[in-house]
């Protein structure tokens, strides 16, 4: 198990789209993200949760011109 927080400011992106062996749930805290998993992608804002199962490509984009926060689960033991 770890957890990050993250914040994204307008401009700003956190990677390209990616893979992880572990399982990922993101919990957004603040603003509004589109968040892609696989080829589908949902706008999300304050209180929304995503799951990412291991190996699904995942992306995450700020939309608007507010600063969004978000905090990551990596759950697994891979």
């Amino acid at each position: 198990f770890d957890e990050h927080e993250s914040e994204l400011r307008p401009g700003e992106t956190p990677n390209a789209a990616h893979t992880h062996h572990n399982e990922e749930i993101i919990v957004i805290r603040e603003g509004t993200l589109d968040v892609s998993l696989g080829d589908t992608t949902t706008r999300m804002g304050p209180g929304s949760v995503a799951y990412a199962e291991s190996e699904d490509k995942i992306g995450i984009m700020l939309v608007g011109t507010s600063p969004a926060k978000y905090i990551v689960f990596s759950v697994g033991d891979r």
